[in-house]
């Protein structure tokens, strides 16, 4: 199964907001050049982790546990 990232997962890392839409975003246009033409719709928001470590130059080996309750992300270590 793929890890996928979105931009709580970034804010939970440490990232600004801002910074992890436009994370999420040049990796989406990455996706998208590479054939994946389903990344072309912004309803997605989620991209695969190995785009992440690939774009950022940084290996995200984290197990990610979401609560549903408050749509937090809490990241295991």
């Amino acid at each position: 199964m793929i890890t996928t990232v979105n931009k709580n997962d970034l804010i939970a890392l440490g990232f600004s907001e801002g910074t992890s839409r436009n994370i999420i975003r040049k990796g989406k246009l990455l996706l998208v050049k590479r054939g994946f033409e389903v990344y072309k719709n912004k309803r997605i928001g989620t991209i695969p982790s190995t785009i992440v470590s690939e774009m950022l130059g940084i290996d995200l080996q984290f197990n990610l546990e979401k609560e549903v309750k408050n749509g937090n992300t809490k990241i295991k270590k």
